[in-house]
């Protein structure tokens, strides 16, 4: 059983999504071994959606989408065990090298503490995390408000590790320079698209 520094109690029994790839089948399906030093920031969309509406729908069977992590304040849920690659980020390289957190989109402030507290533990498991953004790895909207509150977990998750005394690590990086790149070209190229749709 795990608890997070919140006192949450992570769920990881009540819903186990069929939708990954195994540690074992990774370098075949994307190319690249399984590896756990990132996580991706997601949200779950359009507000109003309820928790278990969304685990559900990534635990659906015949689904094409999942995540390991589904979280808002005092819930967290694991649908995919971390050693395993579920399929969230639209890209290979994301897929088989992060760990993909859905969060609950109207980012309330124990949201934000519970999402902190899941990537602190994550850490204390898997070593320092790069944070990374899904719209970083493919064009999408998401992860919504998420996108600007990036540093501020990283602040939140350091301290939160500062008082514990119970992680060295160092504090988790935010993404290089080619991810950002990669993520105006993406937002250049809608831009382009919709501006082309009304000519």
């Amino acid at each position: 059983m795990t608890t997070l520094k919140t006192g949450t109690v992570v769920d990881e029994t009540t819903w186990n999504s069929p939708n990954f790839t195994p540690e074992d089948s990774v370098p075949a399906v994307f190319g690249r071994p399984r590896s756990t030093g990132r996580i991706t920031i997601h949200h779950w969309g359009a507000d109003g959606q309820g928790f278990d509406a969304v685990c559900n729908y990534l635990s659906r069977p015949g689904g094409n989408s999942s995540a390991h992590f589904v979280v808002e304040a005092g819930r967290v849920a694991c649908l995919v065990e971390p050693k395993n690659a579920a399929w969230h980020s639209g890209s290979a390289e994301g897929n088989a090298t992060s760990i993909g957190i859905e969060c609950r989109p109207e980012m309330s402030e124990g949201d934000i503490n519970e999402v902190v507290a899941l990537i602190e533990w994550l850490e204390d498991v898997y070593g320092p995390q790069e944070i990374w953004l899904h719209r970083e790895w493919s064009s999408t909207a998401c992860p919504g408000r998420y996108a600007n509150m990036r540093d501020e977990i990283v602040r939140c998750v350091n301290v939160l590790q500062g008082t514990s005394g119970e992680s060295s690590a160092p504090a988790p990086a935010t993404v290089d320079r080619m991810a950002v790149i990669r993520a105006e070209l993406a937002e250049i190229r809608a831009s382009a698209a919709t501006i082309e749709g009304q000519l």
